[in-house]
């Protein structure tokens, strides 16, 4: 995490330096005021949002966000197998516990569409034997 703050701190110390290098360089005309989009990741450039593999625009915050977020994950990542073998030896980690609530809700969901196809076809064995 201090790598990546510290990386964030060089970002904006490098922009800033840009932004004087600009300013002495153009001083005293107008244009001046015009700024490229320093909080977007690469000023928004196609080419460097496809190494990312988007053509979204993406602010630098976001990337610094996820990238935090991977820290995150890392340090509680496990293969399920790895997870039941670990499960008694230690408490659950956030990720684990959102993905075991995610597999609940996913049986529930699939079961629930399992539920109404049933119903469907009883319905329409009901309306077979009518006829």
């Amino acid at each position: 995490m201090r790598a990546l703050d510290e990386a964030a701190e060089a970002r904006e110390a490098l922009v800033q330096a840009r932004r004087v290098e600009v300013w002495a360089q153009l001083y005293p005309d107008p244009v001046i005021g015009q700024e490229p989009i320093w909080n977007q990741l690469g000023g928004g450039l196609k080419r460097v949002l496809e190494l990312l593999g988007t053509q979204n625009i993406v602010t630098t915050q976001q990337v610094l966000e996820s990238l935090r977020a991977d820290i995150d994950w890392i340090a509680g990542a496990v293969t399920n197998a790895q997870a039941s073998k670990l499960e008694g030896s230690r408490p659950l980690t956030q990720d684990e516990r959102e993905r075991a609530r995610d597999r609940q809700i996913d049986e529930g969901l699939r079961l629930r569409r399992q539920l109404a196809a049933d119903r469907r076809v009883g319905g329409l064995e009901d309306a077979r034997r009518k006829l």
